[in-house]
């Protein structure tokens, strides 16, 4: 599996440029995810199941956990994440 690397343009602001790598990192999580599902949709061995719904439950904490850096680091995002209001997100409705 290869990773995006973000190179830091001289005039990008130290603060951006982690976002960027904080995003590019989600991006990854999310397409790792993505991959393993489409590996375990297709296993035959229980025993590889159950590793590699392991490693689907860790990368989803790892999103979490890059999403919730992201937020700390993007005060503009922390809002809108904030405006959206994460429990109706998981209520699978929003609201104008």
């Amino acid at each position: 599996m290869s990773f995006a690397t973000v190179e830091r343009p001289k005039t990008t602001h130290k603060l951006h440029y982690d976002q960027e790598i904080v995003r590019t990192a989600i991006i990854a999580e999310l397409d790792a995810t993505s991959l393993y599902q489409a590996q375990l949709d297709n296993l035959n061995s229980e025993e590889a199941k159950k590793v590699i719904e392991h490693i689907i439950d860790e990368e989803r904490e790892h999103i979490a956990e890059l999403y919730c850096l992201l937020m700390r680091l993007d005060k503009t995002q922390e809002e809108k994440m904030t405006e959206v209001n994460a429990s109706t997100c998981i209520a699978g409705g929003f609201t104008e």
